[in-house]
């Protein structure tokens, strides 16, 4: 978990910011969301992707039906 936070602090202060400057329009999604993509890479998103993949997998069948159903639930409108 500390490998996940070591990465996904300064990544999500990156997400924040730059969702507020899509927002605005100071970054234009066409021409800079490849550019956001790829600092997102560089910065480790996928080394935390395959991290909690890899947590999900090895979960019992039961662990991931309540998953499942926990997240049917709250985001059912």
């Amino acid at each position: 978990m500390i490998e996940i936070t070591k990465v996904m602090t300064p990544l999500n202060k990156l997400v924040n910011e730059k969702l507020i400057k899509f927002v605005s329009g100071e970054l234009n999604m066409e021409a800079d969301w490849g550019h956001f993509q790829e600092e997102l890479d560089i910065m480790g998103y996928d080394k935390v992707l395959n991290l909690y993949l890899t947590k999900y997998a090895k979960l019992s069948d039961e662990n991931k039906k309540l998953y499942t159903d926990i997240k049917k639930y709250t985001t059912a409108k």
